[in-house]
């Protein structure tokens, strides 16, 4: 009996979570005029944007620059932040209490703009398209980097990475 109440017990909260969680299909998907990419991973759903550039550029000159040091490149976290959380406003606490996250990689221009994002989370996430087309959006918009030095006039294209965690 303890087993049967147990595997009653189990395939309904699997049922629950299962339906509770957001599915976002494979493929190319139209949103607010902008072709957004599904993929997966194991353990990530990775969307990107048809505006990102690819290939993305090699450094200028013959031999690899030298990389460009901690502190001399800046990005302000409290405005990705103040954007996300005004995004998934009314699901933030359920995403708090799910332990969720959400990676962004951004490569930026010499004159620190976005050239490309692309986003990642975990399967389930309570995440949808149109949330990531709208931080795609204002993150293009209102995001840029800064630089000090000299070694980032070398590259043309300067990655970036950034996680957050809804907490």
């Amino acid at each position: 009996m303890k087993v049967y109440t147990f595997t009653t017990l189990f395939c309904i909260l699997s049922w629950v979570n299962a339906f509770g969680q957001i599915q976002l299909p494979a493929g190319k998907h139209e949103v607010n005029g902008n072709i957004f990419n599904v993929g997966y991973t194991d353990i990530t759903v990775v969307v990107w944007n048809d505006k990102n550039i690819y290939p993305i550029p090699a450094p200028i000159g013959q031999f690899p620059p030298m990389a460009i040091r901690r502190g001399d490149m800046r990005v302000d976290t409290l405005q990705q932040q103040k954007i996300i959380k005004e995004i998934v406003k009314s699901r933030f606490k359920v995403l708090k209490e799910g332990n969720q996250w959400i990676r962004i990689k951004y490569i930026f221009n010499q004159s620190g703009e976005v050239m490309n994002v692309i986003f990642s989370f975990p399967h389930g996430a309570l995440l949808t398209l149109t949330d990531v087309a709208e931080m795609d959006r204002r993150l293009r918009q209102e995001l840029k980097a800064t630089f000090r030095g000299v070694e980032y006039r070398s590259y043309q294209a300067i990655p970036y990475g950034y996680q957050y965690w809804f907490k």
